[in-house]
């Protein structure tokens, strides 16, 4: 595998992982661009857009508004 193979196999990790942390409405942008890897936000944000096709805000406003709709199977 090339050098740009692995980076942007490298980003796709870091992005995934990113999605999975914008569930935590507690952390912000910011930490979780750094915490997944990424040296700056508007890089992260860069990234995520141009794989995502939305923004990591607006992911998580739709993640969240989905996730709180749906009913647990333990609720009654």
């Amino acid at each position: 595998m090339g050098k740009r193979q692995d980076a942007a196999l490298q980003t796709r990790k870091k992005i995934i992982e990113a999605m999975k942390e914008l569930l935590d409405e507690k952390k912000s942008i910011l930490d979780i661009s750094i915490a997944c890897g990424f040296d700056s936000c508007s890089y992260f944000i860069k990234k995520f857009k141009a794989l995502k096709n939305i923004s990591p805000s607006k992911y998580r406003k739709l993640l969240l508004a989905n996730y709180q709709k749906k009913p647990s199977r333990y609720d009654k």
